[in-house]
């Protein structure tokens, strides 16, 4: 009950803080046309193969996935997380003790058509606005199914793997600039790797919010709409996000960094 009274406290005494205007990019907090958007709101699904519709009404795409989000905390032995560790898109291995001190985000995306895209430039994004306090960690993740060189899944992986390594063979302009996110080796749901950081993840203790984390739902969650968790910079606390828009993300990433310059001992 502590722990959830001085969360609500935190959120209460932050209002004034969180009203300065967000650096969101116009492209990822605005919908072109509302009124179409709603229209065409079935072309935000798994099943579109509409690879700009994320782009064009990224506010009804997310509100339409969106599911009440949660926090969960582990004040026992918090360090255990950095411990951990994660194999990079570039099949190098990485201690998470380098994220010790940040806040770090660790997105798990579906390598869905305008999705996935859309959020690794999202995060991308913010990555680069934040780059000081920040460490962004993303986890494409895909079906057992979907793993063949042919399959959508995979063509949307390369695609965005050639952005964060460079490629230079690829014609996107966002190659030739310096990545700022960590884009993690691709996950497979069913695969015979596990995958221990998400595992941490969805293990935790519940505080606040009604989404459970070990919800018997997870796997048809994380296939169908991206999470997003928040790590605080010490590690004790775990917010999660389903299908957040780009103001929802920093909103909450705020109260996040407004935690790191609490006095020794106070957080959120």
């Amino acid at each position: 009950m502590t722990t959830l009274l001085l969360f609500l406290l935190t959120i209460a005494t932050t209002t004034l803080w969180l009203s300065v205007p967000a650096v969101s990019a116009f492209e990822f907090d605005h919908d072109l046309s509302p009124d179409q958007c709603r229209k065409d709101i079935n072309q935000c699904t798994a099943k579109s193969n509409n690879s700009t519709m994320w782009y064009s009404c990224p506010i009804s795409c997310a509100k339409y996935f969106e599911l009440e989000g949660c926090m969960a905390e582990q004040r026992t032995d918090p360090e255990q997380l950095y411990e951990l560790r994660a194999k990079r898109s570039d099949d190098v291995s990485m201690s998470l003790e380098e994220n010790e001190g940040y806040v770090t985000l660790y997105a798990v995306i579906p390598m869905l058509p305008g999705m996935a895209q859309y959020y690794y430039d999202a995060i991308e994004h913010i990555a680069h606005v934040y780059k000081y306090t920040l460490v962004a960690m993303i986890l494409p993740y895909y079906d057992d199914d979907q793993s063949t060189a042919s399959s959508p899944s995979s063509s949307i992986l390369q695609s965005i793997t050639d952005t964060s390594l460079g490629d230079s063979n690829s014609n996107n302009s966002k190659s030739k600039k310096k990545m700022k996110s960590i884009l993690l080796e691709g996950h497979k749901r069913g695969g015979n790797v596990p995958n221990p950081v998400l595992e941490y993840l969805l293990s935790r203790k519940v505080v606040a919010g009604n989404f459970n984390l070990n919800n018997n739902n997870n796997e048809s969650i994380l296939m169908t709409t991206p999470n997003i968790f928040l790590i605080s910079h010490t590690g004790m606390f775990i917010e999660r996000m389903v299908s957040p828009t780009m103001e929802m993300i920093e909103r909450r990433l705020k109260v996040h960094l407004r935690a790191m310059d609490e006095p020794s001992g106070r957080e959120l």
